[in-house]
């Protein structure tokens, strides 16, 4: 897809990619499944990420010194 700044998008799916992406004839992907046309569930995955370290950043008692 495309390049602002540092944000590399999956040309496959659209998922901002924040790894190193698979290349294939010049084009971005997230994955494998995404470069072979597949179903891919890095979105999703990263949303489950996001969505864990919300709850812990929530759960996680502040002690100020």
């Amino acid at each position: 897809m495309s390049r602002s700044e540092d944000t590399i998008w999956c040309d496959g799916c659209g998922t901002e990619i924040r790894w190193v992406p698979y290349v294939v004839e010049a084009q971005d992907f997230c994955c494998q499944n995404c470069a072979y046309g597949l179903s891919c569930k890095c979105g999703e995955t990263m949303d489950w990420d996001e969505e864990y370290r919300d709850t812990t950043a929530s759960s996680t008692p502040y002690t100020s010194m």
